[in-house]
């Protein structure tokens, strides 16, 4: 059984907060088969598409994708069985603090 703090310690004003303990029952065995990718680029930004706005003006997200990759800052595969593991890794690290 995991047991995990939903409240802060402290308070914005250094007032202790109370804990609340909730036990948690994780399943061992991930249900979804999929693979994850994920890859940073840095973009050549034109020099009038430097704002948020300006971005969003031109296209957002679709505009984003047409520009040239300038550079692959990091590229990442985890299949779902890794990702499970470390997100139950995660979780059981945040409940010992």
């Amino acid at each position: 059984m995991i047991l995990f703090c939903i409240a802060p310690r402290v308070g914005p004003f250094g007032e202790p907060n109370p804990t609340y303990r909730i036990p948690v029952l994780i399943n061992t065995t991930p249900y979804v088969s999929l693979t994850l990718q994920a890859e940073l680029d840095r973009l050549a930004l034109p020099p009038d598409a430097t704002s948020y706005k300006a971005i969003m003006d031109k296209g957002g997200i679709n505009f984003l994708a047409s520009l040239s990759t300038a550079q692959r800052l990091s590229e990442r595969e985890m299949d779902g069985q890794a990702a499970y593991r470390r997100l139950v890794e995660r979780l059981l690290n945040e409940a010992d603090t």
